[in-house]
């Protein structure tokens, strides 16, 4: 479950790649660690694409977390997905929104 959620800057400045500011990312876990929480998952969203992990996605991806995109093909209908990466490939994860 997700209790809380920490904003980033996107080092690229671009609208087609992201990276995390590298201040932005010792911040959120140092902030996660002083809760006493945890990096469960790391959002980001697709402007021009599905809802799905992009080669790029998949090859930058460095944490075990659960990679949540959202997809604003279409911006009065957005749709989110979830994926976990694993050693075996990658899964769909349900997805509960309450």
């Amino acid at each position: 479950m997700v209790s809380s959620l920490h904003l980033a800057r996107n080092r690229l400045a671009s609208p087609y790649r992201f990276d995390v500011e590298p201040d932005d990312l010792v911040r959120i876990l140092h902030d996660l660690e002083a809760a006493g929480e945890a990096l469960v998952a790391i959002f980001h969203s697709h402007p021009g694409t599905p809802a799905v992990l992009s080669p790029s996605d998949l090859r930058e991806a460095r944490y075990p977390v659960v990679q949540l995109v959202a997809s604003l093909v279409e911006p009065e209908a957005p749709v989110m997905r979830a994926w976990r990466i694993g050693t075996d490939g990658v899964d769909e994860v349900r997805l509960l929104v309450e």
